[in-house]
Order: structure tokens, then C-alpha cells, then sequence
């Protein structure tokens, strides 16, 4: 699709050829409007998604004007990772005079499909400047932002092999988790469990990965405890893992991000056991209480604004080079080292130093 061809671009009048309706009839059903069918109204956005028919009114209203937004497609901003991480993006941005516009694919703790295609079809009307992803798309609505040559970059996470030209920034996801199987097998540790959200967020599968391949350097063993991305799901998880597995069985927790921690520590805790003495807990995602709580809480930081501001200033690059939308050029990730912090939770007894803030292990 040209990059600077309207002409190229699908139109009503292409979407109502596939579907045997007029354009103004395409119009009202994609437009939500009354004395359309339901079952017409999804034949239509089917039609639409196929055609890669986006809506383009503000667009040409917008004609010959140069865009300083950028979209944000998030999974799931109840996180205090991604407030962090978009909030420092952010106000990058606004540094530069871009401003953002945030879009959440995540409801009541669930990725939802048909939300996040409207979400994207919403930002592509609006003929943002360019879009920051934080988790794996969907392939169709991945193919019709880079159809429609809007530039991409991807954050804590990797784009997939097809478009590994386009830009990313992460935390090094297995040098995190490597740090965490060290410091595990640095107590003696051997029966390991790894809490983790769907592989849909990209950064689930080298955190795993890595785990895996530190449990067989150490001769450990590893459960994969598999939940949605929120306290509930992994309450449950939990719940029904240590019912099956009595005091001895595990003596190391993994949780791969902070909602799957809360959920870990409530199911601990309601099953009479301590983290940091029945079992080390560790979680990846430094949070502002994780000093506070009883025990302290050890955390791999990935220093998420310094994501968030690295991903903004490549992106600022990208945009003032006037690079294509795929970044010209083979791109790579930029990965951020992180860092463990030890405090209690792992079974780490820092109480003669009373220094509950913990302790530092950079990774190398």
C-alpha cells in the first residue's frame, strides 16, 4: 500500500463490493447506527478488517498537516509497570511537543480481541504520528498499522520475526530472570515454581526461558504455574498449587511480574505459610511498597523509566530523520540490564543491618 497514495487505500465503496452493500449502507453499520442487522453489522467489520478499510474523516480534515501524536496500545495499565513505563514515554514526549493517546486492550483483567481491533482502528482514524506497543498484536491488526505505514515501536516486549526491522526497547528479560535462579540456588534452593501470565506480553517467554536454563545449571527443578495477568487469576493458580504441593515440596517462587506477586502472597498467606522462610519469593518489577511490607519484598528493577525515555527518544529519532515506518534500516533491541535487589522475601536475613531498602546485585 503506497505510503502517500489515498488513492491506494480501501474505501466504502471496496468494502461494499465484498459484501454486496452500498456505501452508505457500509457506513451506518460500521458507524454504529440504527436499521442495521447485527449480523450485517459484524458481515461488515469482517469485510472492513479484510479490506484493511479504516474510517479516514479527521484525516482529511487533517490533510497536509503534520501529526504530533503518538499512540500507545497498552495490556493492561492497572499494572503499576506500565503507569510507570507510559508515564515516563510520556512525558518525553511532551518534552519534545508530541502528546499521547492511550489505549488499553485490557478490561476487567482480560485482553480483549475485538476491543483492542477498535482501539486500533480509532488511532489510525486519528493519523497518529506513530504508535508504542507494549505486547504481542494481534496479526491482523499488526498488518494494517504497518499497511498503512504508520511508524512502530515495540516496548518491553520484541517484535515478531516478520517485523524485526521495526524498533524495540525491553528490560533484558533473561538476564533478569537468570539473576533470580542464581540468587535461588546461591540458598540452596532446588525445587523452584515460576508463576506466569499469558505469552501473549512478550516478555513472558525469554523470563521463562531463562529460568529453565538457570534451573538446569543448578540441578533445580521447575513448575510452570500458568494464570492471567491480574491478582485474581494468579490467587487462584496459587491456591490450587500449593493445596497439591505440602510444606517441602517447593521451596522457591518465581512470580514474573507484581499483579501475579500480590495474587502469589494473599494464596501464601491464607495457606499458613511464610514467604522468606517456608519458601524464597521472588518477583520481577521493582514497586514503591515492596520495601514495606513483612517480609520485604526481593524484586528484579528493570529501571522502568529508563525504558520508557529510551523508547521515547528512539522514537523522537525515528520521526526527526524522517525515516519509513519500518526505521529505514535493520533495527535491533535496545535491551536494559537489571538489577536484583535483595531484601527478605528470598530468605535473606538483613535485619543485623536494618537496612529493609536491600541490596543491589547488578547483572552482568
Amino acid at each position: 500500500m503506497a505510503a502517500n497514495g489515498e488513492a491506494a487505500r480501501p474505501t466504502l465503496r471496496d468494502v461494499g463490493h465484498l459484501t454486496g452493500l452500498s456505501p452508505y449502507s457500509v457506513s451506518r453499520a460500521l458507524s454504529g447506527k440504527s436499521g442495521v442487522s447485527e449480523e450485517t453489522r459484524a458481515r461488515v467489520r469482517a469485510a472492513a478488517r479484510e479490506a484493511g478499510y479504516v474510517a479516514n474523516q479527521l484525516a482529511r480534515s487533517l490533510k497536509g498537516n503534520s501529526s504530533r501524536t503518538i499512540g500507545i496500545l497498552a495490556g493492561g495499565t492497572g499494572n503499576q509497570y506500565y503507569a510507570m513505563l507510559i508515564g515516563a514515554f510520556d512525558q518525553a514526549l511532551r518534552a519534545a511537543n508530541f502528546q499521547s493517546i492511550l489505549a488499553d486492550t485490557v478490561a476487567d483483567g482480560s485482553y480483549g480481541r475485538e476491543r483492542e481491533t477498535r482501539m486500533v482502528s480509532a488511532l489510525l482514524e486519528q493519523r497518529v504520528a506513530a504508535i508504542m506497543v507494549t505486547y504481542s498484536l494481534a496479526p491482523d491488526n499488526l498488518k494494517l498499522i504497518t499497511d498503512w505505514d504508520i511508524p512502530l515501536i515495540f516496548v518491553d516486549c520484541v517484535p515478531p520475526k516478520r517485523y524485526a526491522r521495526y524498533p524495540a526497547v525491553a528490560c533484558d528479560n533473561e538476564q533478569a530472570s537468570q539473576l533470580v535462579g542464581d540468587h535461588f540456588a546461591s540458598h540452596g534452593y532446588r525445587k523452584w515454581a515460576f508463576v506466569g501470565y499469558p505469552k501473549r506480553w512478550g516478555s513472558r517467554v525469554p523470563r521463562e526461558r531463562a529460568f529453565l536454563g538457570a534451573a538446569r545449571r543448578h540441578g533445580a527443578t521447575v513448575d510452570v504455574i500458568e494464570t492471567g495477568n491480574d491478582p485474581v487469576t494468579s490467587y487462584e493458580a496459587m491456591s490450587r498449587y500449593l493445596a497439591g504441593h505440602p510444606a517441602g515440596t517447593v521451596d522457591a517462587i518465581y512470580c514474573a511480574n507484581t499483579p501475579l506477586l500480590q495474587g502469589t502472597l494473599r494464596a501464601v498467606s491464607q495457606d499458613g505459610r511464610r514467604a522468606g522462610i517456608d519458601f524464597g519469593v521472588i518477583a520481577c518489577d521493582e514497586f514503591e511498597w515492596s520495601a514495606l511490607l513483612q517480609p520485604s519484598v526481593t524484586v528484579v528493577d528493570q529501571h522502568t523509566q529508563d525504558i520508557g525515555r529510551a523508547a521515547a527518544a528512539k522514537l523522537l529519532d525515528e520521526l526527526a530523520e524522517g525515516r519509513p515506518a519500518d526505521g529505514g534500516r535493520a533495527a535491533s533491541a535496545q535491551l536494559i540490564s537489571p538489577t536484583l535487589i535483595v531484601r527478605q522475601s528470598c530468605g535473606c536475613d538483613l535485619t543485623s543491618a536494618d537496612d529493609s531498602s536491600g541490596m543491589s546485585l547488578a547483572g552482568t
